[in-house]
Parts: C-alpha cells; structure tokens; sequence
C-alpha cells in the first residue's frame, strides 16, 4: 500500500539554473522560508533536506506539510511520495511494480531519475514497466500522453516513488531580492503592488499605511509598517533598496516622488499579471 512519509518539492526552475554558489544563496531562503511556516502552524517534521534541486520534507503528515507551505514563493512543484531503502535494483523493481499495480490504471508510464552511476534512469524504467505490466497485463504504456504514471528517484540505497505532482505558487523566496518599500493611500492597489513583489522574491515593508491579507504569502507575517522618516533613512542606509507607488498618472507619481526625495517605480502604469486582490 502506499504510503506517503515524505513530500519533494521541485524548486522553482529559475533557482535550479543558477550557479550553484547562487543556487545554494537562494535554497538557504527557501528552507528558511518553509521552516518558518511550519513552525507558525505547528507542523510536525523530522527532517528537511536539499538534493538536486529538489527538497525532501519528512513528516508522518505529509498533508499537513502541504497544506502549511502551498503559499510559499519558490517551489514549482510538490508531490506526495513514499521514502523506501533498498538493497539493489532488484529490490527497487519489486516495490515499485506492487506500488505500480496498486495505483495505475488504464494507460501508464514510468519516469525514474537515476542518482547512481551504476544505474541508469532509463535502466529502471523499462524493468519497472516491464514487471508492472507482467502483474498486470490489463495495463498499456503510453509514453506521450500516460492517464496515470509511477515516478521514481534512486539516490545511493533509497528510492522515493510518487504518482501525482501539485502545483507550488512558483516565484522566488521571500528575502532573496532585499526589502523594498510601498508608499500610497489606495491600500487595493498596494496589495497587488505588494503581492508581485513578494513573488519575485523582495521583503515588504509599507509607508505609513498597514496592510492585511497579506501574511499567508509573507512568511505568515503582515508586511512590517514604517513611518516616512524611517523609510527614507533606511533607504539612505541602503537598507531598503526602492520604493514602490500606487501612482497611476504622471502627476500621481511626481506628487509622490517629491515626497520621498526619490524616485520611485509605479508598476500599475503597466498591466499586471492577475493577483488574488483583482
């Protein structure tokens, strides 16, 4: 029966293409990112760990984890999967075909990725299939466009078999791009303003006006609130690297940039791609 004790996270693609002195800054704020979460809703887990471009949550409520993380910037993917050690290829063969037979159906496909120099991914797939189909001729391969597939990951003696992948909130983790700083009145358009920030990874602090709504993709925080005062003397520090308006004219923007004594950007000249707050 399959049993998930584990969750992968695929990364988003725009951190596995870094180098990987890059690769590693950016995974460093996403496990931080993903511990705080868990820790805010109480979620037990035994061990996180990175590999690949990929990140294993160990937790005997693998839903749970899923739950608590979904609004986290920076994962592309989650897949619920189950953690096996195994002694050779032999054995991987035989637990992946009973969990193949259990919970495939009509057309399948195996895709495994390979960890082990001595064994191939493409090795694993065809006896994988093979001996699922032989417990259970009823089943068709279909490479292309497969109802169901069986995926699994061989790294040393431990393989971890998946079925399904669930989509992440993609983006960039929460910190990897410095802070910035939201300055207007019209507190729907800050949201959006806010929320394309926190997905390209910025940290968000807001000028003189408190926003809400925010915290389920903000580390389970509300965007921290600052005075002007404390605005233009952090961005001055260089502590806060720009400051973001509400402006949707040429006056609107002008009006604000006086205020600030710098300029500023205004995003909502443009169009915007759809946030939760349209």
């Amino acid at each position: 029966m399959f049993k998930p004790n584990c969750l992968i996270l695929t990364l988003a693609p725009e951190i596995c293409l870094k180098s990987t002195q890059v690769r590693i800054f950016y995974e460093r704020f996403l496990k931080k990112n993903i511990v705080e979460y868990l820790k805010f809703d109480g979620v037990p887990y035994s061990q996180l760990l990175v590999r690949s471009g990929r990140m294993y949550i160990f937790s005997e409520k693998p839903k749970s984890v899923l739950k608590s993380i979904e609004n986290c910037f920076g994962i592309y993917k989650f897949a619920y999967a189950e953690e096996k050690e195994i002694k050779d290829l032999e054995d991987l063969v035989e637990l992946g075909s009973k969990l193949g037979v259990e919970k495939l159906n009509e057309t399948f496909a195996v895709r495994a990725k390979s960890y082990d120099k001595d064994v191939k991914s493409k090795k694993i797939e065809e006896l994988l299939g093979a001996e699922i189909l032989k417990k259970n001729p009823k089943l068709k391969v279909n490479l292309s466009k497969p109802k169901t597939q069986l995926n699994c990951i061989l790294i040393k003696k431990k393989v971890y078999f998946y079925f399904e992948e669930i989509s992440g909130s993609k983006g960039m983790p929460i910190g990897t791009q410095g802070v910035v700083a939201l300055i207007g009145k019209d507190k729907n358009k800050l949201k959006k303003i806010a929320f394309g920030l926190l997905k390209t990874g910025c940290r968000v602090l807001t000028v003189d006006n408190e926003l809400t709504e925010l915290a389920k993709w903000n580390n389970c925080l509300e965007p921290k609130d600052v005075s002007l005062d404390e605005a233009k003397e952090s961005y001055s520090l260089g502590r806060i690297r720009a400051f973001f308006c509400d402006a949707t004219t040429l006056y609107e923007k002008e009006k604000i940039d006086k205020e600030i004594g710098v300029k500023s950007f205004a995003p909502l000249f443009c169009i915007l791609a759809p946030t939760p707050f349209d």
